[in-house]
C-alpha cells in the first residue's frame, strides 16, 4: 500500500505542522516532512526502539546529539540513532524544512497523533508530553 503523492495528512506536534509522506502501516516507517519554525525546538529525549533521520531541505537547524552540537544546512543529513539523546532547534529567523525518518516509527507515530489530538482538545503541557513519551518508550530529559 502507498499514500498518494498529494497526501496531506498535517500533524500538530507542540506547535509545529508535520505533514505525513508515509505511515508505519503502509511502509514499516514513519516518514514526515516538518516544517521547524523560528525558535521552535525539542528538548533532549532518547528513543528506546526507533531511529531518526534528518535530511535538511532548507533553513538551518542545530542538532545535539550526546551532547554535541552541530548546525545542519540544506543538504545535510543527521542520524540519531535509538538510545541517543538527541535535540535539535530553529535559533534562527528562518522556517527550515527537513525529511524525518522513523525507523521502524510504529511508537512515535502513535506518539505524534496523541500530541496532535491532545493539542486539538485544548493545548497541552510539559507533564502531558512527558507522560506521553513514556508510553511510547521515550524518555525526556
Amino acid at each position: 500500500m502507498t499514500i498518494p503523492l498529494d497526501h496531506t495528512e498535517i500533524l500538530n506536534v507542540l506547535g509545529a505542522p508535520l505533514t505525513v509522506k508515509s505511515t508505519f502501516a503502509s511502509s514499516g516507517q514513519f516518514i514526515l516532512d516538518h516544517t521547524v519554525p523560528p525558535g521552535y525546538g525539542v528538548p533532549p529525549h532518547v528513543h528506546a526502539d526507533e531511529d531518526e533521520a534528518y535530511l535538511m531541505l532548507s533553513g538551518e537547524v542545530t542538532f545535539c546529539l550526546d551532547g554535541v552540537e552541530q548546525i545542519a544546512r540544506p543538504g545535510a543529513f543527521v542520524f540519531a540513532p535509538r538510545g541517543h539523546q538527541h535535540s535539535f532547534r530553529n535559533a534562527t529567523g528562518v522556517t527550515a524544512r527537513m525529511i524525518v525518518l522513523c525507523t521502524p516509527g510504529k511508537k512515535l507515530e502513535l506518539f505524534f497523533r496523541q500530541l496532535d489530538a491532545a493539542a486539538r482538545t485544548g493545548g497541552i503541557d510539559e507533564t502531558t508530553v512527558i507522560s506521553l513519551a513514556a508510553a511510547h518508550d521515550i524518555t525526556v530529559g
